[in-house]
């Protein structure tokens, strides 16, 4: 009898663990660039907690930046704030003051 727990094709996981697996380097580098950020081995330990799908979920949070419009400029730093402040309660310190 067919699994009824996941409907997601082995192929698209495939390619959702791969495009997670680039997306937590890209973010260990974007986020360790912050003013009060953990070290890279500390957001990397977070990243790998996460699952997959929690991953692409918080970069799906930043939006492409082709114009540079200021307002999308602002709010991508804001998400990646809230991504430092969680990689730093991951390793139970403080977020960084505001």
């Amino acid at each position: 009898m067919p699994s009824t727990t996941s409907t997601i094709s082995a192929a698209d996981r495939h390619r959702q663990r791969l495009g997670a697996a680039s997306v937590r380097g890209d973010l260990v580098d974007t986020v360790g660039q912050l003013e009060g950020s953990p070290r890279a081995e500390q957001i990397a330990a977070w990243l790998t907690c996460l699952g997959d799908e929690e991953v692409l979920d918080r970069m799906s949070r930043l939006k492409a930046t082709d114009t540079y419009d200021p307002d999308v400029v602002l709010r991508n730093l804001e998400v990646l704030k809230g991504l430092r402040d969680e990689a730093l309660a991951f390793g139970g310190k403080e977020p960084f003051e505001r």
